[in-house]
């Protein structure tokens, strides 16, 4: 199953989730970024563009992008317009070699349907970041897929094998209510955790540090964010 371009219609569905659970991510990666004032930030796969707009509030010099032009148009809704939001191809990158301090990606690397496509995001964040500059990105914790959790639950089509990597599922999100979200498009793919460490150290990064985020009332991690330096 190839991955596919949100809609309108799925990013009206995406958008309907509110879970404060999910600021608990945006905190630990700010923690992992510590002084952001003055520096040249991207937010790739920066979704509504509520937290780029923190990360401007914060000091940030930020751009903005994402693969669904339905998204972007939400984002610009959020940010003032001075703050640059675009869509793009996936892992096209529209800046020059070496001209960003910090790249951040939150949830969105799990929806590559190949290793190959996560390598060519790599390999572009690198090429777009100053020497030692930073990259942090959030994914769902590969160990823990199967598992029900007070922001999501996933529907897997078999059962759970870790040796099954690339294997597709669906997602669920839950708002603060409990409310379940539903749509066909929200689909993931799981890999390995050493896979997304291999690529970091690939594509020109040197590992930095690694958290993972378990959410009140849940009884696993349900995230896992990696700090990566440009070598």
């Amino acid at each position: 199953m190839k991955n596919k371009i949100w809609e309108k219609q799925n990013v009206e569905s995406f958008t309907k989730n509110e879970n404060s659970n999910l600021q608990t991510i945006e905190s630990e990666m700010l923690k992992m970024l510590g002084n952001i004032k003055n520096k040249e930030l991207i937010d790739y796969g920066c979704g509504d563009g509520k937290f780029l707009r923190e990360l401007h509030d914060l000091g940030a010099n930020v751009k903005g992008y994402d693969i669904s032009e339905p998204m972007i148009e939400i984002a610009r809704k959020h940010l003032s317009k001075n703050i640059e939001v675009k869509a793009i191809k996936s892992g096209e990158i529209p800046l020059k070699n070496s001209s960003i301090d910090l790249v951040i990606s939150k949830l969105v690397l799990m929806m590559c349907s190949s290793l190959e496509e996560i390598f060519k995001i790599f390999i572009e964040i690198s090429r777009v970041l100053r020497n030692k500059g930073t990259f942090i990105f959030c994914i769902t914790h590969p160990a823990f897929i199967d598992k029900d959790f007070s922001t999501h639950r996933n529907i897997l089509s078999k059962e759970r094998n870790y040796s099954n990597e690339g294997e597709s599922y669906n997602f669920v999100l839950k708002n603060n209510e409990g409310t379940e979200i539903k749509d066909e498009s929200f689909v993931d793919y799981f890999y390995k955790l050493y896979s997304y460490l291999n690529l970091l150290s690939s594509t020109g990064f040197n590992f930095k540090e690694i958290k993972e985020i378990q959410c009140d009332n849940d009884k696993f991690p349900c995230f896992l964010i990696m700090k990566g330096e440009k070598a």
